[in-house]
């Protein structure tokens, strides 16, 4: 009797232990170890000399010991024995974080993925970019239409102005985004004055040639004859690889006769 019944404790002691079993599915599986790259993960064009981020995803039970990420150029994962230029951007030694800062972006290229390695102390993962990224250089074209467009500007005489023919009077300008010196291999770059007697139809009077560029005014030490009541001046900078660059004055100014100048009355004279 008592056997039978150590038999029937035992029998069931086992149904109960493989029902428990059968319910909770037994212990909980280890956690793989894996990782992926989140960015750039294809398609990215990153400008040479910017700073991007590269992020991934980890999966492990622990910290890695170190992180490894690695620039490769003209690889295809689907392949398999990948071939790849490898460069090394950096390890990081017990690093937590997902992500790293590439601070200067470079080679130039379209054929780049980025690959990421984590390494434990019995094994090695790793993910490599799915698709490839670019690294571009910045457009010059793009840069130049951001800064104020070359230009040369008469400031004086612009309009109105009483010249008389024998006076001394300085003509000026400003210049807007030429400073170069001189062109490459080129000559230096120069500056002209020319007059109009004629409201800008002809300019053939030439005041000055060949100024130095850094020249900011002339001064014109005797207005000559003839009188005109429609002179212009133009101011010319020569020898930029884009051609001429030129301005004249906005309206006419006079040149005339020292007896023809307005009188000025002061001290209440009539």
């Amino acid at each position: 009797m008592i056997r039978k019944l150590s038999l029937s404790v035992l029998a069931v002691t086992i149904l109960v232990a493989v029902s428990f079993g059968q319910q909770t599915g037994g212990p909980p599986p280890a956690q793989p170890y894996a990782i992926s790259v989140v960015s750039p993960n294809g398609g990215e064009k990153w400008e040479a000399g910017s700073s991007q981020t590269i992020t991934w995803k980890l999966s492990s039970p622990v910290a890695p010991d170190s992180i490894q990420i690695s620039l490769l150029r003209k690889v295809d994962p689907t392949l398999p024995s990948p071939s790849a230029s490898t460069n090394v951007l950096v390890t990081l030694i017990k690093e937590i974080k997902s992500e790293w800062l590439w601070e200067k972006v470079a080679p130039i290229g379209s054929d780049f993925r980025i690959e990421v390695k984590a390494f434990f102390p019995k094994q090695t993962v790793k993910d490599a970019s799915n698709k490839l990224f670019a690294i571009v250089s910045e457009k010059p074209l793009a840069k130049a239409l951001t800064l104020a467009p070359k230009a040369v500007t008469v400031a004086a005489p612009n309009g109105g102005e009483l010249w008389a023919i024998g006076s001394s009077h300085t003509i000026t300008w400003k210049l807007q985004n030429i400073a170069a010196p001189s062109t490459p291999g080129g000559s230096p770059l120069t500056i002209g004055i020319f007059l109009s007697r004629d409201g800008g139809k002809t300019f053939d009077e030439k005041l000055a040639t060949e100024l130095p560029l850094d020249t900011k005014d002339f001064n014109w030490s005797k207005v000559t004859d003839p009188v005109s009541d429609m002179c212009r001046v133009k101011v010319v900078v020569h020898g930029l690889k884009e051609g001429l660059f030129e301005d004249v004055s906005d309206a006419d100014f006079r040149i005339l006769n020292e007896k023809d100048l307005p009188t000025i009355q002061t001290g209440g004279q009539k």
